[in-house]
């Protein structure tokens, strides 16, 4: 597939999904989003404490809040990306010790304070979920265009879980992946946990 022909196709993916998940009531993703909870707080990698980076869902996204707070509750330490307005496509993660402290960042998105001993290096985050667009069963993610994720994904060790959270319809045949694009250990849904690349 030719570059002007892969954007052209990711651009359409990215409007159908974000349609279906703006047509979503809250209680289908409030119902999607336990599930998915569910389906984490049971994964055997965290029955360890763990450092993992989260972040918080909107716009019919998988909803993360609960779990950030069960995580938490579970003894592991969260962190959660602050973007930078400043410098496209750049974002840092910082523990988040208290989800009440939280506050609207860039984009709107609830962000923890920026307190410089809070900064997370990203070669020490064990595992990360990672919000999308869309994804195929290669485990290749379609994010929202921005780069965010792409850029943070390479600076990962190479045994942090990579872990894709999204609700079923989110899946498409294949997504046709440039070579440098950063691919999912997992993905966990509201109904199967997807497992492409065994790391615990």
């Amino acid at each position: 597939m030719q570059r002007d022909e892969r954007r052209r196709f990711q651009q359409e993916v990215r409007e159908l999904m974000r349609m279906r998940r703006a047509a979503l009531t809250k209680e289908e993703v409030e119902a999607a989003s336990g599930e998915v909870r569910h389906r984490l707080l049971a994964h055997p990698f965290l029955a360890e404490e763990r450092l993992v980076a989260s972040y918080c869902g909107r716009g019919g996204e998988i909803g993360t809040m609960a779990l950030n707070a069960a995580l938490l509750g579970q003894g592991h330490t969260v962190a959660l990306p602050r973007v930078n307005p400043q410098v496209r496509g750049e974002m840092h993660f910082y523990v988040a010790e208290d989800l009440g402290a939280l506050a609207p960042g860039a984009f709107s998105i609830p962000e923890p304070p920026a307190l410089p001993e809070n900064l997370v290096e990203p070669g020490l985050i064990e595992a990360i979920l990672v919000p999308l667009v869309a994804f195929d069963p290669q485990g290749n993610r379609l994010g929202m265009g921005g780069g965010y994720y792409d850029r943070l994904l390479k600076r990962l060790s190479g045994n942090c879980l990579i872990i894709g959270l999204a609700h079923d319809f989110q899946m498409v045949s294949a997504l046709h992946p440039e070579r440098w694009d950063m691919p999912l250990d997992e993905i966990v849904t509201p109904t199967r946990r997807v497992v492409l690349s065994r790391k615990c």
